[in-house]
């Protein structure tokens, strides 16, 4: 086995342990966003925890993520206001930002590949027109820079739902160990 060959399979192999860990991060900050979701008085929910899992679907997940985001914090600020708490949207605004950004991601990578096919298709000169790379690489920045703000409005939500959720635990947890010390 040769130098090349002994590299490539550590890049593979790197590759793999990126993935897995990548994976493992994801399904973790699903558990929080369905535990949140379970967190929920069953008046209170606007869909069954369970269907959080269903993230993990491809390209469902670009559209599912909307109503995820749309009835767990609806579900948690309706819960606390019922116990007279105001916390606002419960990472509503976040969630749907986030929700937003792989859309316009897509829209901004399709844009930069016309414009890259375009550059190569229609040059008139002896390369691709540099006006239309320049705009391709332009526009994919500009989808790197709504992917790293996808994943800063990702963490704030998963981090606001999952406290208003143990907001909700701890209120329950006080009103059971309240009403049963005054029975006793």
């Amino acid at each position: 086995m040769n130098d090349n060959e002994v590299l490539g399979l550590f890049f593979i192999a790197g590759c793999g342990l990126g993935f897995l860990i990548l994976l493992g991060l994801g399904i973790w900050m699903l558990y929080l966003i369905y535990r949140a979701a379970a967190s929920i008085p069953p008046e209170h929910r606007r869909m069954e925890p369970g269907m959080v899992w269903m993230l993990l679907i491809p390209l469902f997940n670009l559209v599912w993520v909307f109503f995820v985001v749309s009835r767990v914090s609806g579900g948690l600020a309706s819960a606390l206001q019922s116990r007279g708490i105001d916390r606002g949207d419960c990472g509503r605004f976040k969630g749907m930002f986030f929700a937003w950004c792989p859309p316009v991601q897509i829209v901004l990578g399709i844009i930069a590949f016309g414009l890259q096919i375009a550059a190569l298709v229609g040059s008139s000169g002896p390369g691709p027109n540099p006006v239309l790379i320049t705009g391709a690489f332009g526009l994919n920045c500009l989808g790197y820079g709504v992917g790293l703000t996808a994943l800063v409005f990702y963490i704030l939500f998963i981090v606001e739902v999952n406290s208003r959720g143990k907001e909700l635990r701890n209120l329950e947890l006080q009103s059971v160990n309240g009403s049963h010390s005054a029975t006793m």
